[in-house]
């Protein structure tokens, strides 16, 4: 059985690949603004009403029916490191949390929907045993954590 066969399994799809934007119901725009921009540092980088016509009527692109319903957009993007060759034609990006905890995001290049990221960096169980029993020499947990993974590649 090939590498390709064996992926491990997944309790579900990810609901999304990420964020295009967020939509916000709001009786003071001004004041959302300053929220976002001042005290979330989130500067504003786009500002539009949707045009007559669009919001109701046969020209509604799913927007919700009201008319001239305003978009304003915001940079929430964070700061990061990368991308970054890592090996196996992978590609990271690193970044932190609020608590500082540097956190890294992989893509595996040229595989577009088709990701396939943990089979090339899955390891064999006894691969991964050689190094966590540098951390424990506890059988139950080593056989926990460990359990799911190939015997051979």
């Amino acid at each position: 059985m090939s590498l390709a066969d064996r992926r491990l399994p997944r309790a579900a799809p990810p609901p999304s690949r990420g964020v295009h934007h967020l939509a916000l119901n709001t009786d003071d725009m001004k004041a959302t603004i300053d929220f976002y921009a001042r005290v979330l540092g989130m500067p504003l980088v786009h500002a539009l009403r949707v045009p007559t016509g669009v919001g109701v009527g046969p020209g509604n692109r799913g927007n919700p029916p009201f008319e001239i319903l305003r978009h304003y957009f915001f940079d929430a993007g964070v700061e990061f490191l990368g991308p970054i060759d890592v090996g196996a034609g992978t590609q990271s990006i690193y970044f932190h949390d609020p608590n500082g905890i540097r956190l890294e995001y992989s893509c595996q290049r040229g595989d577009g929907d088709d990701v396939r990221v943990l089979e090339r960096w899955t390891q064999t169980r006894d691969e991964a045993l050689d190094e966590l029993r540098s951390l424990s020499d506890d059988a139950q947990w080593l056989d926990a954590v460990t359990r799911h993974l190939p015997a051979s590649r």
